[in-house]
């Protein structure tokens, strides 16, 4: 008896995956900054510029090299 009261069931607790809100303002900026990179940018050439992560990460090639630029947003300070 005393065994068995031992082995007592404990509630696993399994990895969640929550949905994060969009991020309106950084959506918003990679927005424009890929249309400025597809029309109105002087200088460079920018070709098949593109939003890999909406909110995050643009991808773009000029000649032969390729190109990442990613967006972090700061937390404020405590």
């Amino acid at each position: 008896m005393q065994e068995m009261a031992r082995k007592t069931e404990h509630k696993k607790y399994g990895s969640t995956h929550r949905n994060r809100k969009p991020n309106e303002l950084k959506i918003a900026i990679m927005s424009e900054l890929a249309e400025f990179l597809r029309e109105d940018a002087q200088g460079q050439p920018y070709e098949d510029v593109k939003l890999i992560n909406i909110s995050r990460m643009l991808h773009f090639k000029i000649g032969d090299k390729e190109f990442d630029l990613q967006l972090i947003e700061k937390r404020s300070p405590k």
